[in-house]
Formats: C-alpha cells, sequence, structure tokens
C-alpha cells in the first residue's frame, strides 16, 4: 500500500476515534450530578451510539433506567440498546417518519415525573429526524419552508434560527415539555461555532429570536411573500400575544436544564493531528477556517496544501 495513503489511513482512523460518541458521553456523565430515575430521548445519527453509552454508564453507576427513546436514521427494526425504543426519521430531508418518530418523542416526554432525570442526547441530522411542524403548520407547509430556506442565501444560523421556530420541539420546547424534570443536553455539534441554541434545532435551548425577528430574515431574504400562509399566521399570532412565544433566555421552563457540547469536528481534527505527529508530521489545525461552497472550500484548501507542501506537513481543516 502506498505509504502516504496508509498515513492518512492512520490520521483518520485516529479522528472517528476521538470523536467517538460512545466514549464522549460516558466521559461527560461522570462529571454531572445525575439523580433519581433516568429517562433518555437520544435524536440524531449518533443517536444509537450516545444511547447505548448512556445504558451503560446508567446501569453501572447503580440508577434506575426508566426508559426513553433513540431516534436514528437506520432500520427502524433494529435493535435498540437495552429497554429504550427505537424508531428511524427522515433524512436529509423531513418526512413522514419524521412525523411519527416526533410524536413517539411526545408519547415518551409525557412519561417523564417530576422528579426524574432525563438525558437528552443529541447528534447531526437531528432537525430532520424529528423534524415535524408545530401546531397550525403541514408537513407540506414545513417541507415547502425547508426548501425556500436552503434556496434563500441565508447562512446556517440564519436557516436554522428560521427553521427551528416550526419544528414541533425545536426552540426549547422540547425543555418546556420536560419542564420541571432535571434535563441534561449532551450535544455532539455540527455547526459552526457549537452554538446550543443551533444545535439540532434547540430543543432544550433558549430561543434568542422573537416572531418578530424571524419574520425580518424572511423580509430581507426576499422570501416573506413565498412563506406558506400557514406559517406567516403563526408568526402574526406570536408577535400579537395570541400564541406564546418559544421560551426565552431567563424562561422557568429552562431552569433545571443543564447543556453540555461534548464532541465537534475539533475533536476529530486534534485525534488526527495527534496521530499525525506521532507519525512524524507537522499537522497544522486549521478548525473552522473553511466555510461557504464545498467546491469553492476545497479549492482553498487545495492551495493552502501546495503552498504549504513539503517539509512532512500536513493541514487539518475543519
Amino acid at each position: 500500500m502506498d505509504e502516504r495513503r496508509a498515513i492518512l489511513e492512520e490520521m483518520y482512523a485516529a479522528a472517528v476515534e476521538a470523536a467517538a460518541p460512545g466514549a464522549a458521553v460516558e466521559a461527560a456523565l461522570d462529571r454531572l450530578d445525575v439523580g433519581g430515575r433516568v429517562r433518555v430521548i437520544a435524536i440524531g445519527k449518533a443517536a444509537d451510539g450516545m444511547a447505548g453509552a448512556a445504558e451503560r454508564w446508567i446501569r453501572r453507576s447503580g440508577r434506575e433506567l426508566a426508559g426513553g427513546i433513540v431516534v436514528g436514521s437506520a432500520d427502524p427494526g433494529r435493535a435498540a440498546p437495552g429497554s429504550l425504543a427505537r424508531v428511524a426519521g427522515n433524512h436529509p430531508r423531513p418526512g413522514e417518519a419524521s412525523v411519527e418518530a416526533a410524536r413517539l418523542i411526545g408519547e415518551a416526554v409525557a412519561l417523564v415525573d417530576p422528579d426524574d432525570s432525563v438525558l437528552v442526547l443529541l447528534s447531526g441530522g437531528a432537525s430532520s429526524l424529528a423534524g415535524a411542524p408545530v401546531a397550525g403548520l403541514s408537513p407540506d407547509d414545513l417541507a415547502r419552508l425547508n426548501d425556500l430556506l436552503l434556496g434563500s442565501g441565508l447562512d446556517i444560523a440564519g436557516i436554522n434560527g428560521v427553521r427551528k421556530r416550526f419544528s414541533r420541539w425545536g426552540a426549547g420546547r422540547l425543555a418546556r415539555a420536560l419542564s420541571p424534570a432535571r434535563v441534561h443536553c449532551l450535544m455532539l455539534s455540527d455547526v459552526p461555532g457549537d452554538d446550543p441554541a443551533l444545535i439540532g434545532s434547540g430543543p432544550c435551548s433558549a430561543d434568542p429570536l422573537r416572531a418578530a425577528d424571524v419574520r425580518s430574515i424572511l423580509q430581507r431574504a426576499g422570501i416573506w411573500n413565498s412563506v406558506p400562509p400557514a406559517a406567516r399566521r403563526l408568526l402574526h399570532s406570536a408577535e400579537h400575544g395570541g400564541t406564546e412565544e418559544t421560551p426565552k433566555p431567563g424562561s422557568p421552563d429552562l431552569a433545571g436544564v443543564e447543556l453540555l457540547v461534548i464532541g465537534n469536528s475539533e475533536s476529530a481534527l486534534a485525534g488526527a493531528a495527534a496521530r499525525g505527529r506521532a507519525l512524524g508530521l507537522s499537522p497544522e489545525v486549521m478548525p473552522g477556517s473553511l466555510r461557504g461552497e464545498a467546491a469553492d472550500a476545497g479549492r482553498e484548501l487545495g492551495r493552502r496544501l501546495v503552498a504549504g507542501s513539503g517539509g512532512g506537513c500536513i493541514e487539518l481543516a475543519g
């Protein structure tokens, strides 16, 4: 095998190991004060690994696992960790399975007692896998809005800021439904900056945007008149006090919530860099340095590699 390929494969394996969800979950739980009966709600492409690690930790620590749900992207017939129910949503676009997954999350939430501790485990893809609309909006309306946002030219923060407003469990609504139970939300971040309010549509995070802010974003993007009428009505109602706003910073609904980002792209980059150094290379880590279209980012990375080639150097960008 080509020596360079072997080195890259070793570094890739080290990156995967460094970002492994199971180890990150167990290490985080060792640092937290999790009391009472424990319930688990895991959503995302890493939901199986995160939930399995949580169950191992619960059993090992002598706590009681009271049940929960795992929403992932693989075959729903595959066994869930232990006693946890497992369902599959749709990805990368929400669909009928996502709506059903969101409904089943509601059933799991209804079983939570005030004295329970809830582990909410989020990873990439959560927004789509449990992507059901709020009351008053149809799944077709949500899909149309999502397509509008993706073609709007808004950055990921703007897209997520709008999209979560119309998601059943987004924008702090899951935390509101779980209150007053104690909630520990562990997140594997797939968004630049690791803002908990944007990871997985921020189901347990305060929403800094009011309805008027969301309307302004849509208007500035030039898509307000194309937004489904039902979505415009929901924003109008919230602006004028007809419906409840999403939980804001300082909301009592969030008083029992603990947020913790336990992994991100930087974790993987650090693992790859450490292995590269062990192999005699001089890696330069550039976390978050590439933005925009993938093709443009690839050309920029290629330019940097050519400029810095030689001397056993390699650049790692996230």
